[in-house]
């Protein structure tokens, strides 16, 4: 025997924490945002109505059904089974065989050539891969399609460029600038590093950097900042976020140590997209709690306080409905995020809610 949950629809605004889902509530993506079965809280409540989510399917009683035992074959099932079967139904998003974005990688390669060969600027390229991306994260409302786009095997060299653009856009766009504004991110995060081209190839010595050679690595914003301040088609705002994509909210940033006051929000956004990328570089997609985790806690007093908490919580946020793989070897689903501990979400594991936050089990990996 089971409980099945017996629900009605009731308006948000009359819901309380005494009440209990009926059934999942999901986005206008189909993305479970919490699952069956959850006890409301005043958290839960506000982030729907952040979701627009207007009614709720809320338990009116507990109904005893009786069902058959399970047959031998379903006791077979094993983990291993579960992750093969979700990554069948799963959205395919690759990288490799996808036209646009295969596209702005050659397009940004052979801007890069220009520059290397020439020292000039194919302005025009940059722009069109800046809309090509804008109009890319307008269309969507979920950051894993972005961070999978931007996350895949493929020229390296020229990723970083297109990955930060991504990220600074999205953060531009949930922090609700204006479409001119998340346009010039974008652009600014295409051009930022320009100036590394013009530096020499032998700056790292086995993997590291003597104090000299770092000393003109630092020096990289300023030239790609000297490159384009003369072009009159590039927005003022967007140099200004070339010249100060690698200073910080406390001043010990370069190549201009400014502090807060003396930076846009626009500067601020790129910066964070910009660090967060070596982050993500540095590990697999399927560790993106963990690396969300480790780059809040070691940048959050360095960067903008209100763009942090924005780029971490949505990213966060955009993992609800995601299957995972536990430290113990388990399989469970994501149903619900905390404010309290972000990094420790609720899972479901068929009928049972794992906390985090309450024992000593780990997300080993999205499936």
């Amino acid at each position: 025997m089971v409980m099945a949950l017996s629900g009605k629809k009731i308006n948000i605004e009359k819901c309380n924490t005494e009440m209990k889902l009926s059934s999942d509530v999901r986005d206008k993506n189909g993305a479970i945002l919490v699952s069956t079965g959850m006890q409301l809280t005043e958290s839960i409540l506000e982030k729907l109505k952040v979701y627009g989510i207007e009614e709720l399917d809320i338990v009116v009683e507990e109904v005893t059904e009786i069902t058959k035992e399970p047959v031998a074959e379903d006791l077979s099932i094993t983990n291993e089974k579960i992750i093969r079967k979700i990554e069948e139904l799963k959205p395919k998003v690759n990288i490799q065989s996808n036209g646009y974005y295969n596209n702005i990688i050659k397009i940004m390669e052979d801007v890069v050539e220009d520059i290397k060969k020439k020292g000039t600027i194919n302005i025009s390229s940059i722009k069109k891969i800046g809309k090509i991306i804008y109009k890319e994260i307008r269309s969507k409302n979920s950051i894993l399609v972005c961070i999978e786009l931007a996350n895949k095997k493929g020229n390296k060299k020229y990723n970083s460029h297109i990955d930060v653009a991504i990220m600074g856009g999205l953060l531009g766009k949930w922090r609700g600038l204006s479409s001119k504004k998340v346009y010039n991110i974008i652009l600014a995060g295409l051009l930022r590093d320009i100036g590394l081209y013009t530096l020499p190839k032998d700056l790292f010595i086995d993997g590291e950097m003597s104090e000299k050679n770092l000393a003109l690595y630092k020096k990289h914003p300023l030239i790609a900042y000297e490159m384009i301040v003369k072009i009159k088609s590039i927005d003022v705002e967007v140099k200004k976020m070339v010249i100060t994509h690698h200073e910080n909210q406390v001043g010990t940033g370069y190549p201009l140590s400014l502090n807060s006051e003396k930076q846009s929000l626009e500067s601020k956004i790129l910066q964070v997209a910009d660090r967060f990328n070596i982050y993500f570089k540095d590990k697999s997609r399927e560790g993106i709690i963990e690396t969300l985790q480790e780059f809040y806690n070691n940048e959050i007093t360095h960067l903008d306080y209100e763009c942090m908490k924005v780029f971490v919580k949505n990213i966060l946020w955009n993992n609800l409905g995601r299957y995972v793989l536990l430290s113990d070897k388990s399989v469970g689903e994501i149903v619900f995020i905390s404010e309290v501990d972000r990094f420790k979400p609720l899972i479901r594991i068929e009928d049972k809610i794992i906390d985090l936050s309450r024992n000593d089990l780990k997300i080993i990996k999205i499936i």
